[in-house]
């Protein structure tokens, strides 16, 4: 009796389908083929590749076969503010007098006390109008005497008074007065 003996020297076929793909990863589902002996295993699923990866499947007999999944990676959903957190708020000091001044001087003038002509005992001075106070006071009488003022005069003083001409306004201003900003660039990363 003849007996007829096939021998198996044909690799199995191994293929894989991407079923999944995300910022989690990328799903895969790997399968056996094979007309001779047949795999060991027809199939399996990966889940969640970051890289590309090879897979082997192997027929009854041990004959190995391969295949790769190739897994690549984008940026996705791109911030300036990915990482951390921006709580700034606009403001500015206040300063009082940004402008002005609190003492500015207002000219104006001044009135100089005129002074008796002649000088002489008889002549008690110039009164704070400018006339003299020419009357005897010698001891006989309230009488006139022949004295006279010079007048009084007015001279100009450049900062007689002041007065305050300050202006509010807002100095040192910035985009983040208040608050902070630790933010950070960054992306989500998608595997397909």
């Amino acid at each position: 009796r003849t007996a007829n003996v096939y021998y198996d020297k044909e690799s199995p076929t191994c293929t894989v389908e991407k079923t999944s793909t995300g910022v989690s990863g990328v799903n895969v589902k790997i399968k056996c083929s094979d007309s001779g002996s047949g795999c060991q295993n027809s199939g399996w699923t990966e889940k969640n590749l970051t890289a590309s990866k090879e897979f082997t499947v192997t027929d009854a007999i041990g004959n190995k076969g391969k295949c790769s999944v190739e897994v690549k990676q984008e940026n996705t959903n791109c911030s300036s503010c990915y990482y951390g957190e921006n709580t700034c708020e606009y403001g500015c000091d206040i300063n009082p007098c940004i402008s002005g001044s609190p003492n500015e001087c207002v000219g104006g003038y001044d009135t100089i006390q005129g002074s008796c002509n002649p000088p002489n005992s008889n002549c008690d001075g110039c009164d704070s109008a400018g006339y003299a106070d020419c009357w005897d006071d010698n001891g006989l009488g309230n009488t006139p005497t022949a004295c006279s003022c010079t007048g009084n005069r007015q001279v100009w003083n450049s900062c007689k008074t002041t007065e305050n001409t300050c202006v509010e306004g807002e100095e040192n201003c910035s985009d983040c007065y208040t608050g902070y900003n630790s933010c950070e660039y960054g992306c989500d990363i998608r595997y397909y």
